[in-house]
């Protein structure tokens, strides 16, 4: 404390902004404003920068930051009471001091208004359609203003920086590579364009193959690595961006074949294609690449009774990314440096779960894509588990053949039962012929004697 003191009056030593920043409970904070609910690691709610009536809104505490996935808001603990209170980055530490138990000597905290609950407003579905169709055609003009990744400093990041064999992706029709696309962000409040550079982008598609979204990841200059844009010393902003409506779409990096990968990053994915030799298309969310669960089925979070796990169970009429409909055999990558490996591994859960239901032989692999190297080795621990999976699909076509060899033996069998009764009518209609045959001359002869004796009878009457 006795260090700020120092500090000229109205500056805030950056020691002091952390240590405030570390005690501020961004769950506690945000949920003033608006309703959250535990899932896994995350807490989501209603946005409450914007209207919308299904959550799209969500608080990662362990980063620190939160972000909306409908509108695009992001920050931290003082971005939000900037932001819903309309304070100055001074005046939010000062309000957070004073809230935490920090003491700043001769400073005051800001006079603060009381934020109003968020409340679910129904929208107009013909407005939600049409900002979705804008974002897509926002997406969709980057896209087209890309070219071939091959050759260019896309290439240098996938290959050198990430570890990737170009053979495969070079020849992608999913990845493209745009040398200057504009960052856009707020400043003021207002967005504005604050940096143009090199992007790797990935092209996102519906399932009957219309264009849903680019997924643009911003990069050095030289390609030497992602990009590090700093909004201020204490916020990085993210250097990943999904222009469009990528809802229940995929980065289709590979063809359809019948045993497949899927992944949530784009490097994770094209890493475990490029060590197993396998095909793979990437969901870019884990929500996407899972799909909805049914909330009732949610679990007990053993490490916290109060809170409760990502639901294991799929909520089959909301569904993410989907296969190709021939895709018989599926295993989901999961990030193994994922904080919440409890969370991760009920999503992946119900990823799997959703496939098995769908007729797919399905599995998840926890890996980590924290660097090349680390990416290639786990991705070698797919081996066991995609020899596993052929087993499993060998077996079900051997159980499939021997079904299909019972039921033609079953049909010979009765063949042949339809035959030999077949043959028992015929015989019994023969004899049956004879037997009518012989009735016949028997009642002629009958009929022949009684005219006989109405004869001989007739002619003794006359005598």
């Amino acid at each position: 404390m006795a260090e700020s003191g120092n500090e000229p009056r109205g500056k805030i030593a950056p020691a002091l902004v952390d240590e405030i920043r570390s005690r501020v409970d961004l769950v506690r904070l945000i949920g003033r404003a608006t309703k959250l609910v535990r899932e896994g690691h995350e807490h989501k709610g209603l946005c409450p920068f914007h209207k919308e009536k299904t959550p799209s809104f969500t608080v990662v505490p362990d980063r620190g930051f939160y972000h909306c996935f409908g509108c695009g808001a992001h920050g931290g603990a003082f971005d939000f009471v900037m932001e819903t209170e309309n304070l100055s980055f001074r005046d939010a530490v000062l309000a957070m001091a004073d809230e935490t138990g920090v003491q700043i000597p001769g400073e005051r905290p800001p006079k603060r208004k009381k934020l109003a609950p968020v409340v679910a407003e129904p929208e107009d579905p013909r407005a939600v359609e049409e900002r979705a169709r804008r974002r897509r055609w926002r997406g969709y003009q980057i896209w087209c203003g890309g070219v071939p990744v091959a050759g260019t400093v896309a290439q240098t990041y996938l290959s050198d920086v990430r570890g990737i064999d170009p053979a495969v992706y070079v020849e992608s029709r999913a990845l493209r590579f745009a040398p200057e696309v504009q960052y856009w962000a707020k400043v003021d409040k207002q967005p504005v364009p604050i940096w143009t550079g090199p992007a790797l982008l990935a092209v996102m598609q519906y399932p009957d193959g219309r264009f849903a979204a680019c997924h643009v990841t911003y990069l050095q200059p030289d390609g030497s690595g992602k990009l590090e844009l700093w909004e201020t010393p204490e916020k990085q902003r993210k250097a990943k961006k999904c222009m469009g409506a990528p809802g229940g779409a995929a980065i289709r990096l590979g063809p359809p074949m019948p045993y497949m990968v899927a992944g949530e990053g784009l490097e994770t994915t094209l890493s475990v294609m490029d060590a197993q030799t396998v095909s793979g298309w990437c969901a870019y969310s884990l929500d996407n690449l899972a799909g909805a669960g049914i909330k009732e089925a949610r679990e007990v979070d053993p490490r916290d009774k109060r809170k409760k796990l990502p639901s294991r169970i799929p909520d089959m009429g909301r569904p993410g990314m989907l296969f190709p409909p021939d895709t018989e055999a599926a295993t989901y990558l999961g990030d193994g440096d994922t904080k919440d490996l409890w969370a991760l591994d009920c999503i992946l859960a119900r990823a799997v779960r959703r496939q098995v239901q769908l007729g797919t032989v399905a599995g998840l692999v926890e890996i980590t894509a924290s660097i090349a190297d680390e990416q290639r080795k786990a991705a070698c621990w797919l081996a066991e588990e995609i020899d596993g999976i052929k087993t499993a699909s060998a077996a079900k076509v051997a159980e499939l053949e021997e079904e299909i060899a019972g039921l033609k033996r079953d049909k010979a069998a009765s063949d042949k039962q339809l035959a030999e009764h077949k043959l028992e009518v015929e015989k019994r209609f023969a004899t049956n012929g004879y037997v009518h045959d012989v009735e016949e001359r028997v009642t002629k002869r009958i009929d022949k004697a009684e005219r006989t004796i109405l004869e001989h009878l007739s002619e003794r009457r006359d005598k």
